[in-house]
C-alpha cells in the first residue's frame, strides 16, 4: 500500500494499533510548475477501518432520509447568482456521484499537459499503451482509458490533447468538451481519479439540458462550474444542517441506487448464489461510480442493503 519512492515511513510495531503505517508520497508538481509536497498516507488497522465504516454508513443513511429535502434546496438556490455556481455542480455530484475533482497534480503530470495527440503519438507495445510527447512514453495505465482511446484511433476519431487523456476530473474542473451530446442522450466522458475512463449517460432530462447549456457558455476547453473544491464542500456542508461532503454524497447515491437494484432482484435461494448477487450489485453501482466492484461493495454499499435478503 506504500510505494517503494514514497518517504518518511513509519511503522507501528504494536499489531493492535489503529494506525498501522504512515508516509509521504512523492513531491508533485502542479499546473503552474510549482513543486508541493507529496499527500501523507496513513495505513489503518481492520478494526479502525470497521469502526469508521459503521459511521460513515450511518451517515449514508441519514443522507437517504434527508436526500429530498438537500435536492429541493438546490434547485432553490440555483437562482441564486451568489449560490448557482455551487449549487449546479452538487447537484450533478449528488445525482451521478461524480467526485467533486482537484487541480493537484498527483500523477506528476502537468508538464506533458496542453499537447496534440494524434495516432502517431499513442504507442502499443503488447498490452502496454503509452503517449509518446516531447520524446519521453507516458503509460496510459487503466484499461478502460487504454480501450477507449485506442477505440477512437480505430474509429478514426480525433484524439483531442494530453491534457484530456493525462489530467483527472471531477465535477468542479469538468471542461465543455467533458459533455457529448449523441443520438441516445447527453454524455460525460472524461478521465477521473486512477486515470479511469468515465463515460455516463446522463438520464436526468433537466441535468443534462443544464450541462448542455453549459458547455455552449464555457466553450470546449473552458470549466463547466465556476467553483473548486474548497467551495463546493463548503456548500454541500450547509445542506439541511446536516455536514455533508461531497464523499457522502457518493455513498448515498451508491447505496440509493444499490436498493433500487435489490428490489428488482428475486431474492438468493443459497449462500453461493448470495454472494453472486451481491457481486451483482456491487458491478452495476460500480458502473455510475467508476471504481472496481470490490471497492464499491467495501466503501460504498452499506452491507445493510441486502439484508432484505435474510430469514
Amino acid at each position: 500500500m506504500i510505494g517503494q519512492d514514497w518517504q518518511d515511513v513509519k511503522i507501528s510495531l504494536d499489531p493492535n494499533a489503529d494506525v498501522l503505517v504512515t508516509a509521504r508520497g512523492p513531491d508533485v508538481r502542479d499546473e503552474n510548475g510549482v513543486v508541493k509536497r507529496g499527500r501523507t498516507k496513513t495505513v489503518y488497522s481492520d478494526a479502525w477501518d470497521d469502526r469508521q465504516a459503521a459511521t460513515k454508513f450511518a451517515r449514508s443513511r441519514e443522507g437517504l432520509l434527508k436526500k429530498a429535502e438537500m435536492a429541493n434546496e438546490i434547485q432553490e438556490h440555483r437562482s441564486d447568482p451568489k449560490q448557482k455556481e455551487n449549487a449546479e455542480c452538487a447537484w450533478l455530484m449528488q445525482v451521478q456521484a461524480t467526485r467533486p475533482g482537484s487541480e493537484a497534480d498527483n500523477k506528476d503530470t502537468a508538464r506533458f499537459f496542453d499537447r496534440p495527440i494524434t495516432s502517431d503519438s499513442v504507442v502499443v507495445e503488447k498490452d502496454k499503451v503509452s503517449l509518446r510527447i516531447d520524446g519521453e512514453l507516458v503509460p496510459v495505465k487503466n484499461k478502460k482509458t487504454k480501450a477507449e482511446l485506442l477505440r477512437r484511433m480505430a474509429d478514426r476519431e480525433p484524439l483531442l490533447d494530453s491534457t484530456f487523456w493525462l489530467k483527472s476530473h471531477g465535477a468542479t474542473t469538468l471542461e465543455g468538451r467533458h459533455v457529448v451530446e449523441k443520438e441516445d442522450g447527453v454524455y460525460l466522458q472524461f478521465v477521473g481519479k486512477e486515470s479511469v475512463y468515465h463515460s455516463h449517460r446522463i438520464h436526468d432530462p433537466e441535468l443534462a439540458k443544464m450541462l448542455l447549456g453549459r458547455k455552449a457558455t464555457s466553450g470546449d476547453r473552458g470549466k463547466l462550474f465556476g467553483t473548486n473544491y474548497d467551495k463546493v464542500t463548503a456548500y454541500t456542508s450547509l445542506l439541511d444542517g446536516g455536514k455533508f461532503t461531497p464523499k457522502d454524497f457518493r455513498t448515498v447515491r451508491a447505496c440509493e441506487l444499490a436498493i433500487e437494484i435489490v428490489k428488482r432482484m428475486d431474492p438468493p435461494g443459497s449462500e453461493k448464489a448470495r454472494r453472486a448477487a451481491i457481486m451483482k450489485v456491487g458491478t452495476m453501482v460500480s458502473q455510475l461510480l467508476g471504481n472496481e466492484p470490490s471497492q464499491c461493495l467495501t466503501s460504498y454499499i452499506d452491507p445493510a442493503v441486502f439484508s432484505v435478503w435474510q430469514g
